[in-house]
């Protein structure tokens, strides 16, 4: 039996040498318990079906990479899902593919990271994805953020540099911001909040997802000003 607040997870990479090394890193932690890993999302399913495991996982780390006769992980999800309803799915990718990371989230994961951002952090990714619902490292946010449209039912964190996350406030000013193209001013209005503080969150926005280029936030904004527009005509 295990203790009344652990995090079963199960890993699923094609890399024996990576999922080991995920494997090890887990289990050092003394709130999670690996209860089992597989070479690849068909064994996983097989796995589960079994009923092997001693427990149900809840939180799946899922390699995005693999690819198998043409199917990609991302295209094993429903299945996964549905045998594991309740279960976090966690992404990881050693390819830096915005393509990847966006196949996924549409597909249900709850989080992307790029395995050379996690190293080190993936004990506290666990628990912070099996805590609040969605987690990205810093070069996923940048990719995705404006990309990808709020996900009901989920808390939107984002792992940032230096171990700092973006607060719920905070997400909910970067989607209005760099999503929707909202001006400060109209994000103060919908959010009952004054034009000075969203400023002071959209500079603290920056820094935390490492964003040092207003040029490049302010394109991107305008982007989805001028979809928005478009949309609205």
């Amino acid at each position: 039996m295990g203790k009344a607040n652990e995090i079963r997870v199960l890993v699923i990479d094609d890399d024996y040498f990576a999922r080991s090394d995920l494997v090890g890193r887990l289990a050092r932690h003394s709130r999670i318990r690996v209860v089992g890993e597989a070479a690849s999302p068909k064994a996983a399913l097989e796995l589960l079906r079994s009923k092997a495991l001693d427990a149900g996982p809840d939180v799946v780390l899922l390699d995005l990479a693999y690819e198998d006769a043409g199917f990609r992980s991302a295209e094993f999800l429903p299945e996964l899902r549905a045998l594991l309803p309740d279960a976090k799915v966690l992404g990881l990718s050693v390819r830096e593919d915005e393509g990847l990371a966006l196949d996924a989230i549409r597909a249900g994961v709850h989080g992307v990271l790029w395995k050379n951002e996690v190293r080190g952090r993936i004990c506290r990714a666990v628990i912070r994805l099996h805590g609040n619902g969605c987690v990205f490292t810093p070069g996923v946010a940048q990719h995705l953020l404006g990309k990808v449209g709020p996900l009901p039912g989920r808390a939107q964190v984002i792992e940032a540099p230096e171990g700092r996350w973006l607060t719920p406030r905070l997400e909910q000013v970067a989607r209005l911001w760099c999503e929707v193209g909202m001006t400060a001013r109209e994000i103060a209005d919908e959010l009952h909040l004054s034009e000075q503080t969203v400023r002071g969150y959209i500079k603290e926005i920056y820094q935390v997802l490492g964003v040092a280029d207003d040029d490049s936030a302010a394109a991107r904004r305008q982007q989805a000003y001028e979809a928005r527009a478009g949309g609205e005509s």
